[in-house]
């Protein structure tokens, strides 16, 4: 009998459900090759297979390709010894992934670390939210989740966490970039999977945006076309008629990601290109209605002005942040690099922005063999937090300036240091 709490549906393929359940089990494992049992508060599963919403794929040779990340919280009861604990999973979150992938088995686990105290600090977040709804625990205290406050609703959710969201699968789509141009590599089921998926995120900014999240992909994709009836926004709708069948048909690929029905036969770069399509009248409705700027469709200048002015102490506080950070310190960056940039805004804001202008500027790059100018290129490199390496060779500025914004977003904004 299994020592682990797992009966509850993984994912919507009952073939391999089981096999799923084994997996899960063998993860958990590790955390008590390295902790004892008396240290772990408990274990929570959370993610696509804790809603029952995995994505897994058969490939030609019959063989399980798993396409969600396997998610998990860590709570931890010392306190004292958190940062030990912390940056040990990072070990176990590789060494798992390296001993399942030399067993035949490509996956991405996170064992994020975690508190006590941590949930009774939890605000209205689509996080919190999903941590509610969707959490299981597996293992341990099956009451650890009664320390997140009560009275947390979707509706309050703020606009922030919805437009971070948009931020953050922007960058992810930069670092799909190599994939699909100027020519495919890799797994090319992986980054349809990825870029499908992404259609399903963009309504999710809209919906938490709107104070209508829900938990889960499958919930959100039954809540959209009401969502979207009632949506009071002809920008929207006149630029994105085809969007309710899109999420339509991504939502029923997820799924059953690339079976009968839903093998996908497209150009992936003509998919990256209408993702950008999408993305901009999304953007360009999120950004006039967070900042209450006069309306405007002109990108560019909403990623100027869109954003609310930050205060004094915002900005200080994530410049200290970054300044603490071990990476910034090992390398000894310049301080007056630090002081230029922190009239401009906190390390998130820049990052996010410089994103922005990139992300925005790769259709005119792709489909008109652009050259981003030097002066551009050097423009977004002097408003990134850190110049992580350079180039003069023009035909490796583009993939230089991608590096460089997502290795900021890896470092500074990705990881909860």
């Amino acid at each position: 009998m299994s020592k682990y709490e797992l009966d509850f549906q993984l994912c919507q393929n009952s073939r391999i459900e089981g096999n799923v359940r084994k997996i899960i089990e063998q993860l958990c494992d590790y955390i008590f090759r390295f902790f004892d049992a008396s240290e772990i508060e408990a274990i929570l599963l959370i993610g696509s297979f804790s809603k029952g919403e995995g994505s897994i794929y058969i490939s030609d040779e019959d063989k399980s390709v798993y396409l969600s990340d396997f998610e998990f919280l860590t709570v931890y009861k010392d306190e004292k010894k958190f940062a030990a604990f912390r940056k040990k999973l990072v070990e176990i979150n590789e060494m798992t992934r390296k001993d399942f992938f030399e067993m035949g088995v490509d996956i991405e686990v996170d064992f994020g670390p975690y508190l006590t105290k941590f949930f009774k600090m939890m605000r209205p977040r689509m996080f919190t939210t999903d941590i509610l709804r969707c959490g299981k625990v597996v293992w341990g205290n099956k009451e650890v989740l009664r320390n997140i406050p009560k009275g947390i609703a979707e509706e309050n959710i703020p606009k922030d966490d919805a437009l971070f969201l948009l931020f953050n699968r922007i960058i992810e789509q930069t670092m799909l970039l190599e994939s699909v141009y100027p020519e495919e590599k890799g797994d090319y089921r992986k980054t349809v999977y990825k870029l499908g998926k992404t259609y399903l995120d963009f309504i999710t900014t809209l919906m938490a945006f709107s104070g209508k999240y829900k938990c889960g992909y499958s919930e959100r994709a039954r809540h959209f076309n009401e969502f979207w009836e009632g949506l009071d926004s002809g920008y929207l709708k006149n630029n994105l008629a085809d969007l309710p069948s899109k999420i339509d048909y991504w939502s029923k690929f997820r799924s059953r990601p690339f079976s009968e029905g839903f093998e996908f036969e497209g150009n992936i770069l003509d998919m990256y290109l209408d993702l950008i399509k999408t993305c901009a009248p999304i953007f360009v409705w999120v950004m006039n209605n967070y900042s209450n700027c006069n309306w405007s469709e002109d990108i560019g200048r909403l990623i100027e002005v869109g954003f609310k002015e930050e205060r004094l102490l915002t900005k200080l506080k994530g410049w200290v942040k970054l300044a603490r950070h071990p990476y910034f310190k090992e390398k000894n960056l310049p301080v007056a690099r630090l002081l230029r940039l922190l009239a401009k805004g906190s390390p998130k804001k820049l990052i996010y922005l410089s994103s922005c202008r990139f992300y925005f500027e790769l259709p005119n790059i792709i489909q008109n063999n652009a050259r981003l100018e030097s002066a551009e290129i050097k423009n977004l490199l002097n408003t990134l937090p850190v110049i992580f390496e350079e180039s003069s060779d023009v035909d490796e500025v583009l993939k230089v300036l991608k590096n460089n914004l997502v290795e900021n977003w890896k470092i500074f904004l990705k990881s909860d240091w």
